[in-house]
Parts: C-alpha cells; structure tokens; sequence
C-alpha cells in the first residue's frame, strides 16, 4: 500500500504545485515547506486516493476515474480536489459505490 500513497502525493501534487524536495536538514531549511494546512489537505488527498484505488483495484483504475465526469459530481472529480468539501464530496460518493449505490 505505501507505492500507492506515493503514487497518490505524486498524482496530486499539482493541486498544491509541489516540487520534489530533498530530506533532511534541507526540509527544515526550505523557506518554501508547506504549511500545516497543505499537510492536511496532502494527507486527506493521499487517503481519498487509497480508498479509491482499494475500491478500483488498482492505482490506474483509480486515476483514470479521476480524470472522467462523474454524473453523481457532476464534475471530475480531480477539479474537486482543491477544498476540503469537494474531497468530502468524493468520499461520500466512493462510500456509496463500495455499500451498492449506484445512483
């Protein structure tokens, strides 16, 4: 499961315009570390596309639905991505995918 976090931070990096960063001293030095809130919404990311890949089966399965209009959305749901409602949003709609409701 942990490529699949990966996968996931790297999938979505470009909701925050992430760059790889180096570890280390370096991280605690970068005037351009991320902010607690940033954290937050990369960790929320990151179990969003868990749950979605657990759900799908694979990490391409997943990340191909992401990038599709989902008539429940009524969007795609990686233009939801950037707050945390539209995450909750997508949550709740792959929960009701995985309890049968299609609709």
């Amino acid at each position: 499961m942990k490529a699949s976090i990966y996968v996931s931070l790297t999938f979505f990096a470009g909701v925050h315009r992430l760059k790889p960063f180096r570890r280390g001293a370096q991280i605690y030095n970068n005037p351009n570390r991320l902010s607690s809130a940033s954290a937050q919404h990369i960790l929320q990311l990151s179990h969003l596309m868990c749950i979605t890949t657990t759900y799908f089966g694979s990490v391409s399965r997943a990340k191909k639905w992401f990038a599709q209009n989902n008539i429940v959305l009524d969007a795609k749901p990686i233009e939801l991505c950037s707050t945390a409602q539209g995450i909750k949003q997508i949550e709740n709609s792959i929960m009701r995918l995985t309890h049968g409701m299609t609709a």
